[in-house]
């Protein structure tokens, strides 16, 4: 019976790293999609990416000063200042952040 309920401890914990792992890689392809809609200017579908990650849970600093830099660059200053201010939770020393979010505060 031990040896039985240690094999059902073990599977379930290998099947949720599996899951975990999976989730992981599905979030760095997302992220990756993001940086691509980016870098071609079509912020508004990064920033769908990246409020899709961070609604999924899978939000960090990264995620959120990316949020904020596609909201600054469509004038959303408001709104860029809010995920700045949320990836700073994450990030609070990070010199890009900071300067960003005192250029978008210069802004208002």
């Amino acid at each position: 019976m031990k040896r039985l309920a240690l094999g059902i401890a073990t599977f379930i914990l290998i099947a949720s790293g599996v899951a975990v792992f999976g989730a992981l890689k599905n979030g760095q392809e997302l992220c990756n999609a993001a940086e691509q809609f980016y870098i071609k200017g079509s912020y508004d579908k990064a920033l769908a990416i990246y409020d899709d990650l961070i609604a999924s849970g899978n939000a960090n600093g990264a995620i959120y000063y990316n949020a904020g830099n596609c909201c600054l660059k469509q004038e959303f200053t408001g709104e860029a200042i809010y995920y700045y201010e949320m990836a700073r939770r994450f990030i609070p020393r990070d010199t890009e952040l900071l300067a960003n979010i005192r250029y978008a505060r210069s802004l208002m």
